[in-house]
């Protein structure tokens, strides 16, 4: 998926902390659907890779075949990004910093189904601009040439890159070998 798609209504679910997971649980019901999720993710302790499995039942409660959709949000620790590249279900969403993955299904009236997922992403420190799996000099070069404009270069997100991205992308310097 090469944009996030717009936001959807939320639900309530229910995070529970173990350790370095996160089950989250919920289940929301209207006149046309019925949404049940289940998963577990390391949203809490990403270091070097993000993943998530579980499963969502999307049930139709209308009386015609329907298109359900259901966006899974997961905020990313700050001053990183996850490489979704490889799965056209996901997307990394910039303005709220999160992982989004989206599942569409068609639905019979009456019927059920189950998308069930296992994943896993490689996470990137913002600083490597280059996606070269370094922060060096190459990505201050970029950086400098991107100054006091907005792009993948604002780190941040303040609009502009500045000092402060600048910043983190020192604090995050690994030099190649």
């Amino acid at each position: 998926m090469i944009d996030c798609p717009p936001p959807m209504i939320v639900f309530e679910v229910e995070h529970t902390v173990l350790d370095d997971r996160t089950l989250t649980a919920g289940q929301v019901e209207t006149d046309t659907r019925t949404v049940i999720v289940d998963y577990m993710d390391n949203r809490n302790a990403v270091e070097d890779h993000f993943w998530s499995y579980g499963a969502v039942t999307l049930v139709n409660n209308s009386e015609e075949d329907r298109r359900i959709r259901y966006r899974q949000v997961i905020p990313v620790p700050p001053y990183h990004w996850v490489d979704v590249s490889s799965d056209e279900r996901a997307c990394f969403d910039y303005d709220t910093h999160s992982l989004v993955l989206d599942f569409v299904c068609e639905v019979s009236i009456g019927a059920e189904s189950v998308v069930s997922w296992d994943i896993s992403f490689p996470v990137v420190p913002g600083g490597d601009i280059n996606l070269d799996g370094y922060v060096d000099a190459a990505d201050i070069g970029l950086m400098l040439a991107a100054w006091d404009q907005s792009g993948v270069e604002d780190i941040d997100r303040s609009g502009n890159v500045d000092s402060g991205d600048l910043g983190i992308l020192i604090s995050q310097w690994t030099p190649q070998e």
